[in-house]
């Protein structure tokens, strides 16, 4: 499955949208991380630990494996 990083509020509360990220870095393949999750990635050069905080809830039922899913997380 296919999920994609649209939004990171950063602590000191500046907000990254999905225009400032290269193409591709917040695309992730594998299970889609529900509202809680903590997910870490790259970004320029930076390692970043999010949780998500907007998106895919748990308890929703199957996710469709040919959708992208659109998510948003803090910097933690």
């Amino acid at each position: 499955m296919t999920y994609r990083i649209e939004r990171i509020i950063f602590k000191d509360g500046t907000l990254l949208t999905e225009r400032d990220l290269a193409v591709g870095e917040n695309i992730f393949e594998g299970e889609v991380p529900v509202v809680g999750d903590i997910v870490s990635f790259n970004w320029r050069g930076l390692q970043l630990r999010t949780e998500i905080i907007w998106g895919h809830w748990a308890g929703r039922g199957p996710f469709p494996p040919e959708r992208v899913a659109s998510l948003r997380a803090q910097e933690i």
